[in-house]
């Protein structure tokens, strides 16, 4: 809960920002009492300097907390990666490319979505293009659930989406 409050409490309406607990593990039985909790969650932010504000928050929330029960905390920080950020030239080609592609429904998105992935150092060095898959039908499950069954129907779509867009590289790299 302290984690929580104090990461929500420090982020402004504007930020995006998705912070998730999931794991809790004491790694005992039910009537021993664990010598060592692991916590573990994801923060995801667009913005470095909101991610860095959030880091500290959660570093003193889990020092105070503990300390406040007679414990002592600490946060490692790993698997850290940037947001995924497009390279504004290849959204705008790919549009081009894949509206004139049949049988094709292309939908940009309503707001920008907190992907975090290691694609995003690659767009970090070169310009990158990182596009998500969508279904239609069916019952609706978000991507990280444990009932997330993909329509394998919908593959198809990939395939013909990315072969056309490799052909219109190549097709470009030889002019």
């Amino acid at each position: 809960m302290a984690l929580h409050s104090q990461v929500f409490r420090r982020i402004n309406p504007a930020d995006q920002v998705a912070f998730n607990i999931g794991s809790i593990s004491g790694l005992f039985g039910q009537s021993i009492v664990a010598d060592h909790v692991e916590i573990i969650g994801t923060l995801r932010t667009l913005d470095e300097a909101v991610r860095d504000r959030l880091q500290r928050a959660i570093e003193d929330a889990t020092r105070f907390t503990a300390r406040a029960h007679g414990c002592e905390g600490q946060v490692r920080w790993a698997n850290q990666m940037p947001a995924v950020r497009n390279d504004a030239d290849l959204v705008k080609e790919t549009w081009g490319v894949l509206d004139a592609v049949g049988g094709l429904r292309v939908v940009e998105m309503e707001s920008t979505p907190m992907t975090t992935d290691d694609f995003a150092l690659y767009a970090e060095r070169a310009p990158g293009l990182y596009m998500k898959l969508g279904t239609s039908g069916g019952t609706l499950t978000p991507l990280h659930s444990s009932t997330f069954d993909v329509d394998e129907r919908s593959i198809w779509v990939g395939v013909v989406a990315v072969e056309a867009l490799v052909r219109g590289a190549l097709g470009r790299s030889q002019r």
